[in-house]
């Protein structure tokens, strides 16, 4: 059965090559997909969507990690870290300029943490990483915001914020 306008991500299938996910999506009928987390950083990934679009009538969005970097970090647009804020902006022009190549009318990022965090940290407690002020990730989120839906409106792709994940665990005194 084909369900028409239900995404999939790609999220369901973690740790594999593209490849492999959108074999298994066509073996059962999944042919939208939420290219997202979950798969493996490969130099022919782009190949194997336009692959898939073209042959199999494949149609996709792009989601916040996607395409995975070759080096792993954690996507935050609210980081006051150079680096990770770098990273982070150029990402997500990747992403967009993906967007743009194959037609996908816009690119959906999470919002920014009010923390540093490496990979390993992800899925598990948060609430002893260094912290970032809360006015301060708040600026320089929107900043990024600002930016990238500039970037996107020249080629056409319209930016989508995206809220987090939040665990219990990861609260502080109730909130987040």
């Amino acid at each position: 059965m084909r369900m028409n306008n239900i995404f999939i991500s790609t999220g369901v299938f973690a740790g594999n090559n593209l490849k492999a996910i959108l074999d298994k999506s066509l073996d059962h009928s999944f042919l939208y997909v939420e290219l997202s987390s979950g798969v493996l950083y490969d130099n022919a990934n782009e190949q194997w969507i336009k692959k898939a679009a073209s042959e199999n009538n494949f149609k996709f969005l792009i989601h916040n990690y996607f395409p995975p970097p070759e080096e792993p970090f954690v996507l935050n647009l609210a980081s006051n870290d150079i680096e990770t804020i770098d990273l982070s902006r150029n990402h997500c022009r990747n992403a967009i300029d993906l967007c743009a190549r194959l037609d996908i009318p816009f690119y959906s990022v999470h919002a920014g943490f009010c923390f540093h965090a490496a990979p390993g940290d992800l899925g598990r407690k948060q609430s002893g990483l260094t912290r970032i002020s809360v006015n301060d990730a708040k600026a320089i989120f929107l900043e990024s915001v600002q930016m990238l839906s500039e970037y996107g409106g020249y080629s056409g792709v319209d930016l989508a914020i995206e809220n987090n994940v939040l665990a219990s665990f990861n609260l502080i005194e109730g909130k987040n």
